[in-house]
């Protein structure tokens, strides 16, 4: 059951005083852990304490760092200090460069080398969907940089309405026009306007961001899905998810409405491999720092629409042979 999102207003005055208090209260709590690291890493030559009290830093100050220019992004604009046509603009550059930032100190501190390829043929002209994997620590995080940066296009993300509760998210996101599901109170039929209306005002430029398979994928996701598979008799969707281990079975509904809105939008299927295997504290402890890159791929496809299901299957099917088995890395 997930706790309910509070109403705007009460978010503004009751849950961000909190979070700018309880944020530097977090930061000097991670700093005086640092100490102990630090003295840990020169007497038993072991720096992994140290690098995840670093990163858990520099995650905080992300957050917090969007949070706080979102903020003065408002400030200046009801100032009239701000061209109101520069509104989204300046915050895809916010949280374009926050991400900057956070991956280049991941990548000095815990190793994280990421090398993209493909999405160059991308006609920002034409309303595009991405398509993308959902595995591993910070994927989503990833791959808005991946839009932001490697694209340089608007990400207009679809996502779960729990995340409205980070500020961060809830600020920037939200006026970059993300669709944050609605509560499961709201009938379905409601549910897909919505997202069919979401879908039609995606612009040039905005890419609009999602994860068929509904949640991250982690091996015990996987035995699960197995297992209901098993439970409800369905032995196609059983044989296909024992034949693929390395995803979940995804879903078509969401990409269905966007259809209907958007008859012949270009798609983009967005795979990544690297970081999959990171689903808990230990696996995250055990691989740090990273021995290996992550790879991400962009590849332009051509949806069937009068078989979404086999087409979508057919696209998770190549992302899970392009997934090393594990115990095995790349790069």
């Amino acid at each position: 059951m997930e706790l309910p999102v509070l109403p705007l207003p009460l978010r503004r005055v009751v849950r961000d005083p909190i979070y700018v208090v309880a944020v530097p209260v977090l930061l000097v709590v991670l700093a005086i852990l640092a100490v102990p690291a630090w003295l840990l890493g020169l007497i038993a030559r072991r720096r992994r304490p140290l690098r995840f009290v670093v990163i858990g830093m520099a995650a905080v100050v992300l957050d917090f760092s969007i949070f706080a220019r979102c903020t003065g992004l408002w400030v200046a604009h009801r100032a009239g200090r701000r061209r109101p046509e520069d509104w989204k603009t300046d915050h895809i550059e916010v949280v374009a460069h926050a991400l900057d930032v956070f991956v280049g100190r991941a990548r000095r501190v815990v190793g994280f080398e990421v090398h993209i390829t493909g999405g160059t043929d991308l006609d920002h002209g034409l309303p595009t969907v991405l398509l993308a994997r959902h595995a591993g620590v910070g994927d989503s995080l990833m791959m808005v940089w991946v839009m932001t940066r490697h694209l340089g296009c608007v990400p207009r993300v679809v996502l779960k309405r729990m995340l409205l509760w980070d500020p961060a998210m809830d600020l920037a996101l939200r006026r970059l026009g993300a669709f944050f599901l609605p509560p499961p109170r709201v009938p379905d039929d409601k549910r897909d306007s919505q997202l069919a209306a979401f879908a039609k005002s995606a612009g040039p430029g905005e890419v609009i961001l999602l994860f068929p398979e509904g949640r991250n994928w982690t091996p015990g996701r996987w035995e699960a899905e197995v297992e209901q598979a098993r439970d409800d008799g369905d032995l196609v969707a059983l044989d296909w998810m024992e034949s693929h281990p390395t995803v979940l079975d995804p879903h078509t509904g969401a990409m269905r409405t966007i259809l209907a809105a958007v008859p012949d939008p270009q798609v983009l299927v967005g795979a990544h491999r690297g970081v999959e295997r990171l689903s808990s504290i230990a696996a995250i402890w055990a691989a740090v720092p990273l021995t290996h890159r992550v790879d991400v791929s962009l590849r332009r496809t051509r949806v069937r629409p009068d078989d979404l299901v086999g087409w979508l299957r057919d696209e998770w099917a190549a992302i899970d042979d392009w997934t090393p088995p594990e115990n095995e890395t790349v790069g």
